[in-house]
């Protein structure tokens, strides 16, 4: 892998190998976004109407539960793991064209997306080229 430097940081091709601009932490062996998109951890507000709709990726999360309350309540508790974990990036973007806060976590590559306000959006294990935009553009889910 190749390692390119700037000022006190390196940039290097990222743990997916697609993106040149992702900046790793030194030392760390971390991907972190570009400083311009990074956002404060806002707390994340779910309701059961939200998790039933976005249940079809509960299994990305590691949710095995029926699509009942149980099912609901653990997809809700999987999700603010992955915001909870120190690895996850919060990341200020766009999701679909409007304002999101897209909370990433490169190792896993398990993404939350959340209104600025903080409200459950949806969220999924991100593919490669996914992951790649949202750290180098903040975007996901187009324009």
């Amino acid at each position: 892998m190749r390692t390119y430097y700037q000022s006190d940081m390196y940039i290097s091709l990222d743990a997916i190998c697609l993106s040149p601009r992702a900046i790793a932490q030194p030392g760390s062996g971390a991907i972190a976004c570009p400083p311009s998109l990074q956002a404060t951890r806002i707390p994340l507000q779910t309701d059961l109407g939200q998790m039933e709709r976005k249940y079809y990726h509960a299994k990305d999360f590691g949710v095995t539960d029926s699509r009942w309350r149980a099912g609901f309540d653990a997809s809700d508790r999987a999700v603010k793991h992955v915001l909870n974990d120190p690895a996850t990036m919060h990341i200020q973007g766009t999701y679909r064209g409007q304002p999101a806060i897209i909370d990433y976590n490169p190792k896993s590559g398990l993404c939350v997306i959340q209104t600025p306000d903080g409200r459950f959006i949806s969220g999924w294990r991100l593919n490669y080229e996914q992951a790649a935009y949202v750290l180098n553009e903040g975007k996901l889910g187009g324009d």
